[in-house]
């Protein structure tokens, strides 16, 4: 056998290994995004859940976490040789995902000093208390792991969804954290513009009824604003990272849809599908900019139109005037095309000296 042709039968074969820990990973990451999800839950609907750091809502939650920190770091013990560091014996990819280990830890005994000091949180704060984002880091860079493995691998994989499968699932877990993480800040919590919301005449004096309608209006605009950033920012890394064939979003936005709130679903899928439709169609990357920014502009635009479109059907109606109504969904998209930029940069201008002039 060849040099040339060892090489590639190495190569081959570490692309095997790698495939199976991404499954693995991927597998374990489920469990650890599924105890978050019914945490995030039960702290938002359960009085029970706010009497102890000990539930079995956060035993669900951190033995996913154990679940993929034994896998991590028995691989990189199994795979230690002399000389090396620890981290780099993990497949190429994880090393974020070992550090994401340390720093889930340490957040897990910080949440549990906070809680004995400071209380259970309840409902929003839930989102926003120090350990809690400290996990939140934690956890992105755990089961992004997968993500980062087949970027670095992604001329040994098919173009195809499943080809690609076991990234695909960790975007839709990093999204999903994401908006677990920012619920309240999210349009799918609170539909500020749907009119089972809408500030009651009757109870407010005038100057505060026009002030709690300009608070929900300016509300509502800024959660869609939110969401947009969110869903766009992840789906344009994938995209430069070439983990997005044609089919991808549809799977991405129906299962982080679907994990946020199963009433929502329809609206991840139909988005995926317009975006998977633009996919095959225009063939966006970087030697394609105008096809990156429509497609930056129309999968906001269109989740926005069909999230009005829900709160019009199913919540009451839309109290608010035409010009918010329409005026986010433009706004949606235009927070996707800026978001374009900073993701594909354009080219640079032609510098124009004095002899050219």
């Amino acid at each position: 056998m060849t040099l040339a042709a060892a090489t590639i039968k190495s190569s081959a074969s570490a692309a095997i290994v790698a495939r199976k820990f991404d499954w693995l990973m991927t597998a374990f990451s489920a469990w650890f995004v599924a105890g978050l999800l019914v945490d995030a839950w039960a702290h938002f609907h359960l009085t029970s859940s706010l009497e102890t750091f000990f539930t079995p809502w956060h035993a669900l939650l951190y033995s996913g976490f154990l679940s993929c920190a034994t896998l991590l770091v028995t691989t990189a013990v199994a795979n230690r040789q002399p000389g090396t560091a620890f981290w780099q014996c993990l497949p190429s990819g994880y090393q974020a995902s070992l550090l994401g280990v340390v720093i889930f830890a340490f957040g897990g005994v910080a949440d549990m000093c906070w809680h004995v000091f400071f209380g259970i949180e309840k409902d929003i704060a839930t989102q926003f208390s120090p350990s809690h984002l400290l996990l939140a880091v934690g956890m992105l860079l755990i089961v992004s792991g997968p993500i980062r493995s087949t970027a670095a691998r992604i001329n040994s994989y098919p173009a195809t969804v499943q080809g690609l499968l076991p990234a695909l699932l960790a975007i839709a877990f990093v999204l999903s954290i994401m908006m677990v993480f920012t619920k309240a800040l999210q349009p799918t919590y609170i539909p500020w513009g749907a009119g089972d919301w809408r500030p009651d005449a009757s109870h407010l004096l005038p100057p505060l009824l026009q002030t709690m309608i300009a608070l929900q209006e300016a509300l509502g605009m800024a959660t869609f604003v939110i969401a947009s950033g969110m869903i766009v920012a992840v789906v344009l890394v994938a995209l430069r990272a070439k983990l997005l064939p044609p089919g991808s979003l549809t799977l991405i936005l129906g299962v982080t849809t679907t994990l946020f709130g199963s009433a929502f679903m329809p609206m991840g899928v139909l988005t995926g599908i317009a975006a998977d439709l633009l996919l095959l169609k225009t063939r966006p990357s970087r030697t394609r900019l105008p096809a990156v920014r429509l497609l930056a502009f129309t999968v906001p635009a269109v989740f926005c139109a069909l999230l009005q479109l829900e709160t019009y059907l199913r919540r009451g109606g839309i109290w608010w005037p035409a010009h918010l109504v329409v005026g986010s969904i433009v706004l949606s998209g235009l927070i996707g095309l800026m978001m374009s930029y900073l993701v594909f940069e354009p080219p640079p201008l032609p510098v124009i000296t004095k002899e050219s002039g």
